[in-house]
């Protein structure tokens, strides 16, 4: 993966990455009809949630 993204980028690629696959599981739950879930909390679709870019990954 580093050779496709970069030494510097990999950090950014698996939180994006990590991210989509959230997403991913959130509407697959949507589409079944799963609403016994509650997918605002751990999304990121929340209030404040979403709001640092991939090239924040690893910055802290």
């Amino acid at each position: 993966m580093r050779e496709l993204v970069g030494t510097d980028n990999t950090a950014a690629f698996i939180a994006a990455a990590a991210h989509r696959e959230v997403q991913a599981r959130t509407m697959d739950a949507l589409v079944a009809g799963d609403t016994g879930a509650n997918t605002s909390s751990h999304t990121g679709t929340g209030p404040g949630c979403g709001t640092a870019s991939a090239g924040d990954a690893g910055s802290t």
